[in-house]
């Protein structure tokens, strides 16, 4: 594959590399920047179209509609040539979510067998990276790739049993865009612009600005109000009984309590309810860490 950047000005947006899937049965939009002026022409199964890039650099080339099929070459001319090839025509698919959306393959229920079997040369996986930004990134570093038991053991299990679903319904090639990061909400997904423009996330925005000009002066205002929230309305567990009996002792005699395996979910340890647990576990320090400083790490509960 030619560079998607060169020397010159001249590159592809980041989507487009080889192995990718373009969108059947719509208008193929081919995009990227150049120096202004230039004229850009996109040739992909025969048919071409062109344009010229704006005075921003920016330029958008939309070929007409095709149908299911390749592997074709694309190639897009400016000041230099970008030949893109084992490109397919079939269906894109952005999937995207929280952690049950980004758990790997290599991870979930049969793993071994599922991965092993994960070969597919007609579905392309594209990994989308986890980067913050408080403004749209306009580029990212990241290629397709053919689905073999390589690429697919670290690509989202759903999306993966999905595409597979699909490929062997549709019989065409199937293009998996995964752009998932765990434990996100859906304002961190939304345009500063968009947020500020709404009566209920606007001011929350500004204050999250105002925050950030003093952020140890806002960590403390929340710890604070979290206090106060706890003053008022927390309650105390009567059923916690662990410091009365002194559970939290290095000498309490710990014999008759049952063993669990950590890490593993309460339900899987036959437990049918949540509430407080208490965990007791003799930890060998070698005499030589004696009158050093030391940090504990729990690891995952």
């Amino acid at each position: 594959m030619a560079a998607r950047k060169s020397s010159s000005d001249f590159r592809l947006a980041s989507p487009f590399t080889d192995h990718m899937v373009l969108q059947r049965g719509l208008p193929v939009p081919v995009w990227g920047w150049a120096k202004a002026g230039t004229k850009v022409t996109a040739e992909l199964a025969g048919v071409t179209a062109e344009t010229t890039a704006g005075k921003d650099g920016k330029w958008m080339i939309k070929l007409p509609p095709l149908d299911a099929g390749g592997p074709y070459e694309l190639e897009v001319s400016g000041s230099e040539k970008i030949k893109l090839t084992d490109v397919m025509m079939g269906d894109v698919w952005v999937c995207s979510g929280q952690s049950n959306m980004e758990w790997p393959l290599q991870k979930a229920l049969e793993r071994a067998d599922e991965v092993n079997l994960a070969d597919y040369p007609n579905i392309r996986l594209f990994t989308v990276p986890r980067t913050a930004k408080l403004i749209a990134n306009q580029e990212i570093t990241t290629d397709w790739q053919r689905c073999t038991p390589e690429s697919a053991g670290g690509f989202s299990a759903v999306a993966y049993y999905f595409g597979r679903e699909l490929h062997r319904k549709t019989g065409v090639a199937i293009g998996l865009i995964n752009t998932s990061w765990g434990g996100t909400i859906a304002e961190a997904w939304t345009s500063r612009e968009w947020l500020a423009s709404d009566p209920i996330q606007g001011p929350v925005l500004a204050e999250f600005e105002k925050s950030m000009k003093n952020p140890g002066k806002s960590l403390k205002k929340q710890l604070d109000a979290i206090t106060a929230w706890n003053k008022k309305y927390g309650h105390n567990n009567k059923n916690n009984i662990g410091f009365p009996k002194g559970w939290h002792k290095p000498d309490y005699n710990d014999g008759d309590w049952k063993i669990m395996n950590l890490p593993q979910t309460w339900q899987a340890a036959g437990h049918k309810f949540s509430g407080t647990f208490w965990f007791r576990r003799e930890v060998e320090v070698p005499a030589d860490w004696k009158g050093k400083e030391l940090t504990i790490s729990l690891g995952a509960v």
